[in-house]
C-alpha cells in the first residue's frame, strides 16, 4: 500500500472518528494499542538460547581442549609458548 493510500485512508478514519467523545477515542486508543502489542509479541522469534544448547560436539575434555588452544597459539610467525600449569 502506498504511502498515498495509506493517508487516504488515515483521513477517513480521522473524519469519521473525530467526532467522537474523549472517553470513546480514549478506549480505541487502548484497544489498538493492545491490538499492535499482540501483534508484536505474536511476531517476536520464538528462539531462545537453548537453540543453541548443545552445539559443540567434542570427546576431548576441558583440560585437552585448553591445550590445543595453548598449543596452537601463534604471533605473526613466532610460536607462543604454552603456559605452565
Amino acid at each position: 500500500m502506498g504511502h498515498d493510500t495509506s493517508l487516504r485512508i488515515e483521513d477517513s478514519y480521522w473524519t469519521l472518528l473525530k467526532g467522537l467523545n474523549n472517553e470513546i477515542k480514549l478506549r480505541l486508543i487502548a484497544r489498538l494499542s493492545a491490538s499492535v502489542a499482540n501483534e508484536m509479541a505474536n511476531d517476536a522469534p520464538k528462539e531462545g538460547v537453548d537453540k543453541y544448547y548443545g552445539a559443540w560436539v567434542d570427546d576431548r575434555s576441558a583440560e585437552e581442549i585448553i591445550a590445543d588452544i595453548r598449543n596452537s597459539r601463534v604471533l605473526g610467525t613466532r610460536h607462543i609458548e604454552p603456559l605452565d600449569d
